[in-house]
């Protein structure tokens, strides 16, 4: 399912349960085969996942930098995003630099905080993994966190493209997958 929203006078192409491959397939990510600078900014086992796959689509000439996040933390913490944008400076990405996010709801959050507020980053792909993900990226609430738990940065994003393969969730842990469920169950009792 594809479909396009529109919020705040940002635009949001929507892919519905469509998977990464086909897509690939299809040239939904045509961007990429003009981009000269990608950011891709995943977790290891999407990285995995993802590496061949994106590789394969973009021409020898693009600059694909990897930012693999660490597990152990909270991937929307204001120390991950300080980290993200060293990285951004030591590889010296230029303007127009295309960022795409893939994860669960914290990719989320930390990639829509660095589309927001960097110059660098031209479009913005994310590709949940999580039905959480999925959720806070169609309400484009993007919120950075202190220890403990403190919101402390809070804007407005919306992603250029929101695709969401719901084959991915099979790759998540099963903490996660029970995370989901709660927030399912949040969400239906909240409306």
């Amino acid at each position: 399912m594809r479909k396009t929203i529109i919020q705040r006078d940002n635009e949001c192409e929507v892919i519905y349960a469509e998977s990464i491959d086909r897509l690939i397939q299809q040239n939904s990510f045509k961007e990429l085969q003009t981009a000269r600078h990608v950011l891709f900014v995943t977790t290891q086992p999407f990285y995995e996942f993802y590496y061949e796959k994106f590789t394969k689509i973009t021409p020898s000439g693009t600059e694909f930098h990897w930012y693999i996040c660490p597990r152990k933390e909270n991937l929307n913490e204001v120390k991950l995003y300080l980290k993200l944008l060293s990285y951004i400076e030591e590889m010296k990405l230029p303007t127009e630099t295309i960022i795409i996010g893939a994860g669960n709801h914290e990719i989320f959050h930390l990639c829509g905080s660095l589309k927001v507020s960097s110059m660098y980053l031209d479009h913005f792909f994310y590709i949940p993994t999580t039905v959480a993900g999925f959720s806070q990226a169609l309400r484009g609430i993007s919120y950075l966190i202190q220890t403990p738990f403190t919101v402390c940065t809070q804007q407005y994003v919306l992603p250029d493209r929101l695709i969401y393969d719901t084959m991915l969730n099979e790759l998540e842990e099963r903490k996660v997958l029970l995370e989901d469920f709660s927030y399912l169950l949040q969400l239906g009792m909240a409306h």
